[in-house]
């Protein structure tokens, strides 16, 4: 009797987190996508945030599997610390007014993406949703800078997106008509999904 209830007890165990879901990943970049997902950043890929995952997944026409993959994690506009690993292949993490970790890609190489020229400004309809995702991303303020600091400026880059986008330095102490800019050429890219809660 206690046997089966010993196994029955590593069985339940294992429906609750199942092996590989963080082990592949970064703590940092679960949290990310936690953020962009709107649930609890504890770094754990648990039944809320699989459950999240797959209301995301569903709603992008993405497979929906419940895991941070490549494909969702890139549609979520999440990087990953080369540092430490990039995310699984197989299956391919902001906070409210802290979603753009939008970071589309990983720059190939670690060092800096080099910077180039300003991008065109953002044409008129580009500009009344770059509005739109500026009040609810930093209220507007090319200065503003996220709690943890990862997030900056207006449109709250995180340095790696800023750096992609070929920017230099830091996001927030760059020229508001730069960040515009910046934020117009991602945009164009990506659409609205690099600021999933603002979009």
């Amino acid at each position: 009797m206690l046997a089966v209830a010993g196994v029955f007890a590593l069985t339940a165990g294992g429906a609750l987190a199942a092996p590989g879901d963080t082990d592949t990943l970064p703590p940092t970049t679960v949290k990310q996508a936690q953020r962009a997902l709107d649930v609890k950043a504890d770094g754990v890929v648990g039944p809320k945030t699989k459950r999240a995952i797959r209301r995301y997944q569903r709603s992008k026409g993405l497979a929906v599997d419940g895991q941070l993959g490549q494909s969702t994690l890139q549609s979520l506009g999440v990087s990953y610390d080369d540092q430490e690993g990039p995310p699984a292949q197989a299956n391919a993490d902001s906070n409210g007014g802290e979603e753009a970790s939008d970071t589309t890609e990983p720059p190939a190489a670690a060092e800096d993406v080099p910077a180039t020229d300003t991008p065109a400004a953002p044409t008129p309809s580009q500009a009344a949703t770059l509005a739109k995702i500026a009040d609810c991303e930093s209220g507007g303020d090319p200065t503003a800078i996220s709690p943890t600091g990862q997030y900056r400026g207006k449109y709250q880059f995180d340095r790696q997106t800023w750096q992609h986008m070929g920017g230099s330095g830091d996001p927030a102490a760059a020229p508001e008509a730069e960040q515009d800019a910046r934020a117009a050429q991602l945009l164009a890219k990506r659409g609205t999904a690099p600021w999933p809660a603002c979009g």
